[in-house]
């Protein structure tokens, strides 16, 4: 009995030690699954999880001392040797058994520049935005973004203070500012630090504690956000997150200090924060927001001849830039070096030639607002625009198309203007007519206008003339066609053009026809839809809405307009500007793109820019209120931009019968990512130094 006893007793705990080496199995896998360090890309050092039961030891090390250590010590490596990776592993141990876990993680290496993020003075939705700069000492910082705001923000106020970059555990990037009603924050993600997605309004306390300054930085033990704030009643919080949309955590801390900021801000700069960048990513900025300015102009090959063969000299020589971009422009060679070569006699020669930066007369026509140039497969250059009203009370304006003819764009300034179309003589037309457009679709000439459809001046619609009549030339107005033809929309689709419409533009894509145009039901909002190629008022699709005015800069007080639709297609991709705000000094170009390949009819084709393209601050102290503009090319096949501005000299009043809309045109340039930049000026497109170039001539046997 004692010996069957003996044995149920061992039995048992037998059972009960497996039990409990299960539980401790348990215990441990439960640690490991918790157990992460909360990074994995770090700037300095960390705090490593250590258990808080005396029965579990958790003991880091490293397979790289000299990037971190086992007490979580790093050691960036130096500038130049680019971020390196380290594993770190944690041996977990308990009195029976012991486990590994593993994490690799990158550290990154010593910072190179700094980026610094501010608002201006002003306290309006354009200075009350995301400004940044850039510096390399930590003491002078240049304005990025041609002195614009990268973020306008849409959350909350619309308005916002202090924006301050932070690092995220991955290795990317927030944005967090204070609203500017300071009830709360609004947060963004940036994975690169040149786009800024998923904004979102954070309130951190439901007390109506207003917020007047802040740090926020992530607790890797924590695994949380901790945004430290300082109360505009003087008290100290911090709040913790860990996904901007819910707050964890509100408790009161002792008072803290904010991180000092260095002087050599860009001028008028408040607001003003600092983040270090590794060398790649401040190179990336830079990149992205820098100034583009002409370096070098490339190598050019030399040129091999025979003895007794005629000379063929390039025509076009290679221009490179800050970003790396490039551009071929146009050359020409030094006759009196072409002349003195002896080309029936071996030898090398040397040819001076100067480069070809076009210079445009400034204005290219005066008083022409909506300006539209087109170049035809007849190799001149069409420019119309609208024909203004010089006062409320003018009995012409705004009454017809008018065409001019050149061979170069430069000609468009001096070239007879004709008017091919007037309102008076269509009977279903009435005034106002404008932002007419021409276009050659199709091999057939057409010109898209506004007119209105009844005496109700606004009351407008888009309509399209053809020049099928005669001879077609589209410089006779006895080609053109008297009344044409209003948009006929998509069956079923009961929206398109049964409000204040206008603005139409045309372009192809991918085989497919598109019209794009503003319509107005409450704001200005710009749509778009298939057309017909035979016949480009026949449309073959219902719309599809492309962009609203949201962003600060698409408004001045109660005018949101989106308008002045126009398409430069690059490198696979396709362009629309667009023009924003009121017709008066706020007046700016905007930018969407998609890949031409896609569907144009699909909003989530398009991206659209969150700062304007080309605005005042952007031109000379003669010219602001840019655009409603148009793109061509000129003689060596590099875009041009051609746009209205307004002489603030001249301006009037800045409305509608102020006729002091003048068209200007400027050289666009492509950025090493394909996106046109608008606002080069003539000396960052070329050089001073770069306009003289030589080439070297070989005559042989």
């Amino acid at each position: 009995m004692k010996r069957v006893t003996c044995i149920v007793s061992i039995f048992f705990l037998f059972i009960s030690l497996s039990a409990f080496s299960k539980n401790k199995d348990k215990e441990l896998a439960s640690i490991l699954e918790r157990l992460d360090p909360g990074l994995r890309y770090v700037t300095g050092d960390i705090k490593l999880p250590s258990p808080d039961n005396k029965n579990i030891q958790i003991t880091w090390s490293s397979n790289d001392d000299r990037l971190m250590d086992a007490n979580g010590k790093v050691t960036r490596p130096a500038v130049g040797m680019g971020d390196k990776q380290v594993l770190l592993t944690a041996t977990v141990s308990t009195k029976k058994s012991s486990a590994v876990k593993s994490f690799p993680i990158t550290v990154a290496e010593e910072e190179y520049g700094y980026l610094m993020s501010y608002i201006l003075p002003g306290e309006t939705g354009r200075t009350n935005s995301f400004f940044i700069a850039a510096g390399t000492d930590g003491k002078q910082y240049t304005a990025l973004n041609n002195d614009k705001a990268v973020v306008y923000p849409l959350e909350g106020s619309k308005k916002l203070r202090s924006p301050r970059l932070f690092r995220k555990p991955d290795g990317s990037f927030g944005l967090i500012a204070i609203d500017s009603d300071r009830e709360g924050m609004i947060v963004y993600h940036s994975p690169d630090l040149i786009s800024y997605e998923d904004e979102k309004y954070l309130t951190l306390n439901e007390e109506g504690i207003h917020v007047r300054e802040f740090i926020c930085t992530y607790d890797n033990l924590r695994q949380v956000y901790a945004i430290k704030w300082i109360a505009t009643n003087g008290d100290y919080y911090e709040s913790t997150t860990r996904d901007f949309q819910t707050i964890e955590t509100n408790t009161r801390v002792p008072a803290f200090l904010l991180p000092e900021v260095p002087a050599g801000s860009p001028d008028g700069a408040t607001d003003r924060s600092v983040i270090g960048l590794t060398k790649n990513e401040y190179d990336r900025v830079v990149r992205k927001y820098g100034k583009i300015t002409n370096t070098a102009m490339a190598a050019i090959p030399s040129v091999s001849v025979r003895k007794g063969s005629p000379l063929q000299l390039p025509a076009k020589v290679t221009a490179e830039y800050s970003d790396g971009s490039t551009k071929q422009m146009g050359v020409v060679w030094d006759s009196a070096d072409i002349d003195n070569m002896d080309l029936n006699t071996p030898g090398t020669y040397t040819v001076k030639g100067v480069v070809q930066q076009p210079d445009y007369t400034s204005p290219l026509v005066r008083q022409r607002a909506d300006p539209w140039v087109f170049k035809g497969d007849d190799g001149y250059y069409y420019f119309t625009a609208s024909y203004p009203m010089v006062g409320e009370n003018d009995p012409e304006g705004y009454d017809r198309v008018i065409l001019r003819r050149a061979e170069t764009i430069e000609g468009l300034a001096e070239a007879e203007e004709i008017s091919i179309w007037q309102e008076k003589e269509c009977p279903s037309c009435f005034r106002y007519v404008w932002a007419p457009e021409i276009h050659q679709i199709e091999g057939t000439w057409y010109v898209f206008f506004t007119t209105s459809v009844s005496r109700n001046v606004w009351h407008i619609r888009p309509r399209i003339i053809s020049c099928t009549l005669g001879e077609r030339d589209p410089y006779n107005p006895e080609c053109w066609e008297n009344i044409g033809q209003l948009m006929e929309p998509a069956a079923g689709d009961e929206y398109s053009f049964t409000h204040f419409s206008l603005d139409m533009t045309h372009f192809s894509a991918n085989g497919k026809h598109y019209v794009v145009w503003a319509e107005k039901p409450n704001t200005s909002d710009i749509l778009i839809a298939s057309v017909d190629g035979k016949a480009p008022w026949k449309v073959t699709s219902n719309y599809t809405l492309l962009t609203k005015p949201e962003y600060a800069w698409e408004h001045d007080h109660d005018t949101w307009v989106n308008e002045g639709p126009a398409v430069i297609k690059n490198n696979g991709k396709v362009y629309l500007a667009y023009s924003a705000s009121a017709v008066n000094h706020t007046y700016c170009v905007g930018l969407l793109y998609a890949d031409e390949q896609a569907d144009l009819l699909n909003p989530a084709s398009w991206t659209k820019l969150r700062y304007p393209v080309l605005s005042t601050e952007d031109l000379p102290a003669d010219q602001n209120g840019p655009g409603h503009n148009s793109f061509t090319v000129d003689q060596y096949g590099n875009p041009v931009i051609v746009y209205h501005a307004r002489n603030p000299e001249e301006t009037i009043d800045g409305g509608l019968y102020d006729p002091g809309r003048h068209a200007f045109a400027k050289s666009v340039h492509f950025a090493f990512d394909g996106t046109p930049v608008l606002n080069m000026t003539r000396e960052q497109e070329l050089a001073p130094e770069n306009k003289q170039v030589t080439i070297e001539v070989i005559v042989s046997e």
